[in-house]
């Protein structure tokens, strides 16, 4: 269960950096 919310803090984070990146 610990590793479950590093993995979707990375993912968003990831996410929101590749969306700052597009636009």
């Amino acid at each position: 269960m610990g590793l479950v919310f590093p993995s979707i803090a990375m993912a968003s984070l990831f996410l929101h950096v590749q969306k700052n990146n597009i636009v």
